[in-house]
């Protein structure tokens, strides 16, 4: 071993000396290097002789090996995540065997949010109600501007029986309920005098569905967080007359909202911050729709052409000038114009 190949060089180095005394002068040192060998050689002996070999704990320090293993590989990659997933399996098993006492308190809970929703709905129910009075007239008013004057509008507000919903106070039964509330809220509309008001969406022409929109929006405007607002010829059936009102309250209403407006009639159009014409052509064989964006000036010829057509002249043109320029002062003279 290492001790006896040292012995023997501290021999060979005895003997040189002894023929040689000019010769190597490091005995000294290589007798500490073999007295601290020793020492280790010793030290090791000892920690040989204090081992107690015992065949049964390495078959328990292999079987633990692979009951780690087989751990990692069916609950993580590493010892860390499946610790980690033996704290979630604990906190299940404790929910499973407390699992009554969570029931209730979750029950509890429910009806403490079931009382509060109720609280909500019925506050929510009762500022409708008082409400759709007010907002009725308002929009008829607006109607009557926009050329419907004989036109009724009605907020119905109206209930689902559900056993499942919530129990508002002095009802007789739960009601259903949503994220609105509990009321099922529809409007309706007479367009003529001595008709029954009926669901909107049933009896209004397209015209008529656009204007009351315009009415609807311009009473709602402060509150409504609607962004863009598209109106699809509204001023279907109307004058020249009332297609002043149309635009100015297009306007208004275009000082808190994108409003999108696609109209035939000039008296609307003039009331618009820009213009874009659209047109049909064929490319290739096929149909394509182009959307261009007027200057001033060709603004002014569209204008003249909703005014007379395509046979528009001098007379049309200054008439649409005439159009712009109106309109250009109103909208001076309104605040924030």
């Amino acid at each position: 071993g290492a001790l006896g190949l040292l012995e023997e060089s501290a021999a060979a180095l005895e003997e040189i000396l002894g023929l040689d005394p000019s010769g190597p002068a490091r005995r000294d040192g290589l007798v500490d290097v073999i007295d601290a060998v020793e020492d280790l050689v010793r030290a090791l002996r000892r920690y040989v002789d204090a081992v107690e070999d015992d065949p049964g704990e390495l078959d328990a320090l292999e079987e633990r090996l692979l009951l780690l293993a087989e751990l990692k590989r069916k609950y993580g990659a590493t010892l860390g995540e499946v610790l980690a997933y033996r704290s979630e399996a604990a906190r299940r098993l404790e929910e499973l065997e407390h699992h009554e006492e969570r029931v209730a308190e979750l029950r509890a809970a429910e009806g403490e949010q079931i009382d509060a929703a109720a609280g909500i709905a019925s506050a929510l129910s009762a500022t409708r109600t008082g409400a759709v009075g007010e907002l009725g007239r308002a929009v008829e008013r607006e109607l009557a501007e926009l050329g419907m004057s004989g036109a009724r509008f009605v907020v119905e507000i109206t209930r689902r029986p559900d056993p499942s919903g919530l129990r508002l106070d002095g009802a007789a039964e739960p009601v259903a309920f949503d994220e609105s509330g509990v009321d099922h809220v529809q409007f309706l509309m007479s367009a003529n005098p001595g008709e029954p008001p009926r669901p909107l969406a049933r009896i209004a022409s397209g015209g008529e569905l656009a204007r009351f929109m315009l009415a609807l929006k311009s009473v709602l405007s402060t509150a409504d967080r609607t962004p863009i607002l598209i109106f699809d010829e509204l001023d279907q059936g109307v004058g020249g007359r009332m297609g002043h009102v149309i635009g100015e309250k297009l306007w208004r209403l275009a000082r808190g909202h994108q409003v999108l407006c696609i109209t035939h009639l000039a008296q609307v159009a003039s009331y618009a911050d820009a213009h874009f014409a659209v047109s049909k052509g064929i490319d290739s064989g096929r149909t394509t729709v182009a959307v261009e964006r007027l200057s001033e000036e060709d603004q002014l010829d569209e204008l003249a052409l909703m005014l007379a057509g395509s046979q528009a002249g001098p007379a049309a043109r200054r008439s649409a000038e005439e159009l712009r320029s109106r309109a250009t002062e109103w909208m001076r003279a309104q605040p924030g114009g």
